[in-house]
C-alpha cells in the first residue's frame, strides 16, 4: 500500500494539499509585498514633504529646486489609484505643505507645482465631477461631512481664513493673503446641506456660520 499510495493526497474535488499550501503561500508573498510596498510610499512621502516644507524655513535656489521635484513626485505619487489607499493619512499634511508654499510668495515654477499638487489633493478629498453641469449628487461631499471626515484639515481652513479676513480688514487687496485661494478654491467644491438631498449621509451638523 505505501509503496503504490500517491504521493499527495487527492481530496474529493481534485485538489491536492499541495495546492493548498502553494495558494497560502501566494497569500502571504501577496502581504508581505503590500507591507513592504506600504512602508516604502510612507517613507518616500516622509522625505518629499519634508523637502517641501523646507521652503518655509531655509531659502536659496537648491532648497526651491528640491521642493518643486518633491511637489512633482507627491502628485505622481497620490495620482496612483493603488497607492492612495496608503497614502490617505498623508492628504491633511499634503494641504498643509501646499498652503504653506503659497504662503512664502515662492517663484513661478513651486506656486505651479504647488497648484498642480493641490489639485489632486482636492480630488482625493472631496471626488472629481465627471461632468461639467453634474446634477447627482449622491456621490458630493457636504459640509458636514467633510468637517467629520477631515476635523484637522477642517480647523485648519477655517484658521486659515480667519487670518485672511482679519488680514484684508483694512487692506482691499486680497493678494496679502496668498493662502486664502486654496481655502476657498476647497470650499467651493462642497455642497450645502440639505435634508433628503442624498448627501446628508446622517451627518451632525457643523458650524457652517464660522466659515461664512
Amino acid at each position: 500500500r505505501a509503496a503504490t499510495a500517491a504521493p499527495q493526497c487527492r481530496r474529493a474535488d481534485g485538489s491536492s494539499g499541495g495546492d493548498s499550501h502553494n495558494k497560502a503561500a501566494a497569500r502571504d508573498d501577496e502581504r508581505g509585498a503590500s507591507a513592504a510596498v506600504g512602508t516604502i510610499a510612507a517613507t518616500a512621502m516622509e522625505r518629499l514633504l519634508l523637502a517641501v516644507e523646507r521652503v518655509s524655513e531655509a531659502t536659496g535656489d537648491d532648497v526651491e529646486t528640491a521642493a518643486v521635484h518633491a511637489l512633482y513626485a507627491l502628485k505622481a505619487l497620490l495620482a496612483d489609484g493603488a497607492l492612495v489607499v496608503l497614502l490617505r493619512p498623508y492628504l491633511h499634511r499634503c494641504v498643509r505643505a501646499v498652503m504653506g508654499v503659497y504662503e512664502q510668495r515662492a517663484g513661478w515654477a513651486l506656486r505651479n507645482a504647488a497648484t498642480m499638487l493641490y489639485a489632486v489633493l482636492l480630488n482625493r478629498i472631496i471626488g472629481r465631477s465627471t461632468a461639467k453641469f453634474n446634477t447627482d449628487r449622491r456621490n458630493c461631499l457636504t459640509f458636514d461631512q467633510f468637517a467629520t471626515r477631515h476635523a484637522p484639515l477642517d480647523a485648519y481652513l477655517l484658521e486659515r481664513l480667519r487670518a485672511a479676513a482679519a488680514a484684508c480688514a483694512g487692506d482691499a487687496d486680497a493678494r496679502s493673503t496668498p493662502s486664502l485661494f486654496g481655502a476657498l478654491e476647497l470650499l467651493t467644491r462642497l455642497e450645502p446641506y440639505a435634508s433628503g438631498d442624498g448627501c446628508d449621509g446622517g451627518s451632525t451638523a457643523v458650524e457652517r456660520g464660522a466659515f461664512l
